[in-house]
């Protein structure tokens, strides 16, 4: 069970994609899943690869106490903090100089000597750990799909923490913002628009790529059940902006002007 305290740091898993090289998260979704932590509003879905990494992530463990004894594994792993980072290691070498991290990747693309080519958050992820903890090395292990495992030891970076440390606070005062000033109802609605605008831009891409299709194999349109196609010929606007400047330069254009109006514009940083 996930520690309920997790909802108020910003935990080690999630570091490399605010920093910008997760494979498979963005900064503004991890600020999303967040925000609906906090709230208790995010759900956990599970998947096959999930599964996977949990069936096997004790195969790490008797792997790793073969050089040395971790506790704080399996149901006993502890959530550590330090300031408004937090970590969960897959284990605590028992003089705690040690953190233990494990992956099992579902398809292989890398082992433990290569994952930074290939997933260097896992980097950001230790680096993290071993600053909630104390602990100087990490020892990662990497449960292969093809039943390889394969290890290595990534010593405390302290410069790597010094130099990305404002810009996680600065990405914690942001969350921190907005779960302080903004109203349930205010964050429920943003994040509900953020989510629906996401879907708009995936239907938007399948909507022309059909289309297209539709009109390569139709250069001159038709109706097709319920679909009209029509080839519309729109003429190119009137400048009139230059025919004043042209005709009539000297002209003082601002008692044409109608009344001003007002709108509200959504942006969406992705």
């Amino acid at each position: 069970m996930l520690d309920p305290n997790r909802k108020n740091y910003i935990t080690a898993s999630n570091v490399g994609a605010i920093l910008g090289i997760g494979k498979y998260k963005k900064p503004n979704a991890v600020l999303s899943d967040m925000i609906k932590a906090f709230r208790g509003e995010l759900e956990y879905k599970d998947n096959p690869a999930f599964a996977h990494g949990r069936d096997n992530e004790y195969k790490g463990v008797d792997y790793a106490n073969e050089f040395m004894k971790f506790v704080a594994t399996g149901s006993k792993q502890a959530f550590v903090t330090k300031d408004f980072l937090g970590a969960t290691p897959d284990g605590i070498s028992e003089d705690g100089s040690v953190v233990l991290e494990i992956k099992a990747p579902f398809k292989q693309d890398y082992s433990a000597h290569n994952y930074e080519l290939y997933m260097p958050e896992y980097y950001a992820q230790m680096q993290v750990q071993m600053y909630c903890t104390g602990a100087s090395r990490a020892f990662f292990v990497v449960v292969g799909c093809d039943k390889s495992i394969s290890h290595i030891f990534v010593p405390f970076n302290e410069k790597w923490i010094k130099k990305h440390l404002p810009t996680l606070k600065e990405f914690y005062d942001h969350f921190r913002k907005i779960i302080d000033t903004d109203s349930d109802l205010n964050n429920t609605g943003a994040i509900r628009l953020y989510e629906i605008n996401k879907q708009i831009k995936q239907l938007q891409v399948m909507y022309d790529s059909v289309r297209d299709a539709l009109l390569a194999e139709n250069p001159t349109g038709g109706t097709f059940g319920n679909v009209s196609i029509s080839i519309i010929e729109k003429k190119g606007l009137v400048d009139y902006k230059k025919i004043v400047s042209e005709i009539a330069p000297d002209v003082d254009a601002e008692s044409y002007r109608a009344k001003s109006s007002s709108y509200a514009k959504v942006t969406f940083h992705d």
